[in-house]
């Protein structure tokens, strides 16, 4: 799994999620009434690959777009849905956590957006987006081949 795993690994850590997980629309899922149900507040990962280059050797560089997608519920007045600061607290210790951080085979997490989606009742759904480079060594082999069909080897 690599950086994912790095990144929940990351999230993880942090005291103030209950839940943490690959980005998968859940937004959806709680609006539909599925049973896909998980505690708030919860963090999940979006990875996206916004530019993959073969380096050589089975080496490849991409450049990545990460999306921290933070969801809270924590209503301190049900009346007033926007009188709650918490999910902007809950926001800036996430960026915290992320400063500097530098997962396997990657640049170090550049934050470069924040917004809020405001479509969904009584869950906050704020998304930080970062930017990054990662090495991918998948398509790495193992195993080194020499070829020459006309070597000649002379004792």
């Amino acid at each position: 799994m690599g950086i994912v795993a790095d990144i929940i690994t990351k999230l993880k850590t942090s005291s103030d999620l209950q839940y943490v997980s690959v980005w998968n629309n859940q937004m959806e899922y709680i609006e539909n009434g599925g049973d896909y149900s998980f505690p708030l507040p919860s963090g999940f990962i979006e990875l996206i690959t916004d530019n993959l280059q073969d380096i050589g050797g089975g080496y490849q560089g991409s450049d990545l777009t990460a999306n921290i997608h933070i969801l809270h519920n924590n209503l301190t007045n049900p009346d007033d849905i926007g009188l709650n600061s918490d999910i902007f607290d809950l926001k800036n210790n996430i960026i915290k956590l992320f400063f500097k951080f530098q997962p396997t085979q990657s640049s170090i997490f550049i934050r470069v957006s924040e917004q809020q989606d405001f479509n969904h009742d009584n869950v906050y759904h704020y998304i930080i987006t970062y930017k990054l480079h990662y090495i991918d060594n998948i398509t790495v082999s193992d195993e080194t081949t020499i070829t020459n069909p006309d070597l000649t080897i002379l004792h």
